[in-house]
């Protein structure tokens, strides 16, 4: 690894982040906003966490799948049934 990715490493994702951000606004911003804006406090914060989920799972990259199942012989039967539990898997 080299020094510029062992400093990347330190640094928190977007997806951590986010999660920072979701984390305050629910527990500092929300308790501390007048009634009516505590909505839009927490909508604000639902939102962080969602596009933090969507990041995470862009940079997870999902098994892929052989073009067709339907052609395949005994050894490709078999590596893209285990293709398929990985997806299911992380699916799930």
């Amino acid at each position: 690894m080299t020094e510029e990715a062992d400093l990347r490493a330190d640094r928190p994702t977007a997806a951590e982040l986010l999660e920072i951000i979701a984390e305050t606004l629910q527990e500092s911003v929300v308790p501390a906003t007048e009634p009516h804006a505590r909505h839009q406090a927490r909508v604000a914060a639902n939102l962080c966490r969602i596009i933090g989920r969507e990041l995470a799972a862009e940079t997870d990259p999902m098994p892929g799948l052989p073009p067709s199942l339907v052609e395949l012989d005994d050894d490709d039967a078999s590596n893209a049934f285990e293709q398929v539990k990985r997806l299911v898997r992380a699916k799930l």
